[in-house]
């Protein structure tokens, strides 16, 4: 749809900015995505945006999530002097968190102790 190689890059952890531990460390996103077949490289992004990558691969296009649309990136800037245009997925999903924080909701009561409901 957006091109013919896909990577993708996963932020480090030191650069994720959480007010909570993450529920999945950059290893477990890495080999996450590296087990899609259509993934066909994985790089880890150290450092608190992708600029550095966007360098050195140029590529054709570069794609994002709907969450960032009509947002000012920190790689806008590169991706405009590369000439590189910016596309974006169509689908929405949840984020880890957010299941996390369903779960809690559905199964802990205001105190966080379980409530032994099951749906």
């Amino acid at each position: 749809m957006f091109g013919d190689i896909l990577k993708v890059s996963v932020v480090a952890d030191k650069f994720v900015l959480k007010p909570r531990p993450l529920i999945y460390k950059e290893g477990a996103r890495l080999r996450l995505l590296s087990a899609l077949r259509c993934v066909d490289e994985v790089l880890l992004c150290n450092a608190p945006g992708p600029e550095k990558i966007i360098a050195e691969i140029h590529p054709d296009v570069y794609v994002r999530g709907p969450d960032y649309i009509g947002r000012c990136m920190p790689e806008s800037e590169i991706l405009e002097e590369l000439g590189i245009p910016i596309r974006f997925t169509a689908s929405s999903y949840k984020r880890t968190t957010e299941i996390a924080e369903e779960i809690l909701r559905l199964f802990c009561d205001k105190s966080g102790n379980k409530s032994g409901k099951i749906a």
